[in-house]
């Protein structure tokens, strides 16, 4: 089920419990301490990770990366039972203003490159000033936490947070994957090139463009929209697919031309009566548990009735599981699409692709409808996709 990760936790034990049995994702129970990376390691993988990405997307509308920004000492991201699982790094001007972040994976159970943010801060770390919370906790996939002596909060929504009971923390279980491949190019990166770490700045390097053999990467034109958010819709917290299919429309109306605009009902400035009828036609159930959301299916038959019945009949539409080098297709044929995938808090969620990054981890350029930007990137594992649409 597509759910939004905005939800409720009734108990983080009920979850890992649900994982294992629906999604077919299963917790590390054992991991080596010895092979968790240092805090220098892990400057070394943010700031080749930052130098490549600056050298090959000089372009990018978004990226307020620029050479001479700095890195930030790493910030420990914890498993319940206390194993170093990933390590938050902030990237701040040289006015000490934060233009995005890199979440590094601590060990090969996790990718070398989680996630990372172009330029905005990391919301987990935005929350953590606000609630107090003194210890970061990553379980796996974008399952954050924060928490101090009193209490732990869920701050993946990205937007949103929850209070959750403490005492389950201890029996979830982390959610991972064997990532030792990916890890070889970044090993050899390090080995390879010599990187400045002493003061933090990241300095330009011709270099490295060749880490990673000029990596493939392509983002839809016109993938900078002002995209909506869940909380701009009435309504529960499982609406993610609908709010995905409203900003495939707006990436199509605003960017793809003028008969593209009957995709927005009459005289719906906010795209409330689009979604409402969207969430209708897609089958969207708001309530807890797993009947709760959309299933892809339904989602991918709600668009298509909803496209026919705004009169277009010429488009394409796919669902399936898609390997990386279909998303790649699709993005470079100019074609932005929904996936859904698997998410450790609530068994699936979906999200709009406007572009990707394929260095030694494949990435996606992703909007996510907690926060309606397009210069977040991340790594997802057992994709479930819908591409649509392209009209003609």
């Amino acid at each position: 089920m597509l759910r939004n990760i905005k939800t409720r936790l009734i108990s983080l034990l009920l979850i890992s419990t649900f994982l294992i049995s629906v999604c077919g994702i299963m917790p590390c129970d054992v991991r080596a301490k010895e092979g968790i990376i240092s805090t220098e390691y892990a400057k070394k993988i943010a700031v080749l990770h930052i130098q490549s990405f600056i050298a090959n997307n000089e372009k990018d509308e978004l990226s307020k990366w620029e050479w001479g920004v700095y890195i930030e000492e790493p910030v420990p991201m914890y498993s319940p039972d206390g194993y170093i699982e990933a390590y938050y790094i902030d990237v701040v001007d040289k006015e000490k203003t934060s233009v995005g972040y890199v979440i590094v994976g601590a060990n090969k159970t996790h990718p070398p490159i989680i996630e990372y943010g172009i330029c905005n801060e990391f919301y987990p770390a935005v929350m953590a000033k606000v609630l107090e919370a003194d210890t970061f906790y990553y379980l796996g996939s974008v399952f954050y936490l924060i928490g101090n002596e009193k209490a732990v909060w869920d701050v993946s929504g990205f937007g949103s947070y929850n209070q959750i009971d403490k005492e389950n923390l201890k029996n979830v279980k982390v959610i991972c994957d064997n990532y030792a491949e990916s890890w070889i190019y970044w090993e050899k990166a390090v080995n390879d090139f010599k990187v400045s770490i002493e003061d933090g700045r990241v300095n330009e390097s011709s270099y490295t463009v060749r880490i990673f053999n000029r990596p493939r990467q392509n983002d839809v034109n016109g993938y900078n929209q002002p995209y909506t958010i869940m909380d701009a819709f009435p309504g529960e917290v499982f609406h993610c697919f609908p709010v995905a299919s409203v900003n495939l429309f707006i990436y199509w109306t605003r960017y793809g031309g003028s008969h593209y605009s009957v995709l927005r009902q009459p005289n719906d400035r906010q795209w409330r009566h689009t979604f409402n009828i969207l969430k209708e036609y897609e089958n969207t159930i708001e309530v807890e548990g797993p009947e709760g959301g959309t299933k892809a299916e339904d989602g991918a038959n709600g668009l298509n009735r909803y496209i026919r019945e705004c009169g277009l009949h010429n488009f394409t539409q796919s669902i399936g599981n898609p390997d990386k080098f279909m998303c790649m297709d699709e993005i470079d044929d100019g074609r932005p699409y929904i996936i859904d995938y698997e998410h450790p808090q609530v068994s699936r969620h979906a999200m709009l692709v406007l572009g990707y990054r394929n260095e030694s981890t494949f990435s996606f350029r992703v909007v996510d409808g907690f926060s309606g930007y397009a210069g977040r990137f991340f790594t997802i594992d057992d994709m479930y996709g819908i591409v649509t649409i392209e009209i003609y």
